[in-house]
């Protein structure tokens, strides 16, 4: 079952209250919340003031997405702050490092890699030259 949830996060926040009652008129079954800290994820969006701010505009689901540190941290606030449906995302510190560490490793293989191209090509510029130069000396081309 698909259901349209469109995300407050491209609202105009000036408008934000008409533009819930717009989302409503035009058949959206959820709202979908965005929420950043810039520790998470590089931008910032807003927290449960702003939720619970525009809560009574609209009696549509709350579909809360949280990307921030810690989230089980605020999950009691979020829900108070109006959240029906509350996401997050698994990866915490530990699979960060892993993720990194991955990184890592990827980027040197990839080095390695591009340091035996480099290797090969530069031999096989050797093997032409050296042919080359043998043909010279002797007058044929090879």
């Amino acid at each position: 079952m698909n259901i349209l949830a469109p995300s407050i996060l491209s609202a105009d926040f000036k408008n934000l209250g008409k533009q819930l009652t717009e989302i409503a008129e035009n058949g959206a079954e959820y709202v979908h919340v965005d929420v950043m800290d810039g520790m998470f994820v590089p931008s910032i969006s807003f927290g449960m003031p702003v939720m619970k701010s525009i809560r009574p505009a609209t009696d549509k689901v709350f579909d809360v997405h949280l990307m921030i540190e810690e989230p089980i941290r605020y999950i009691k606030e979020f829900k108070e702050a109006g959240a029906d449906i509350i996401e997050t995302n698994t990866f915490n510190n530990v699979s960060r490092e892993v993720n990194l560490a991955g990184a890592r490793l990827a980027r040197k293989a990839a080095d390695e890699a591009n340091l035996s191209g480099a290797r090969l090509a530069r031999k096989a510029a050797d093997e032409a030259e050296r042919k080359a130069a043998a043909a010279d000396a002797d007058g044929s081309e090879q």
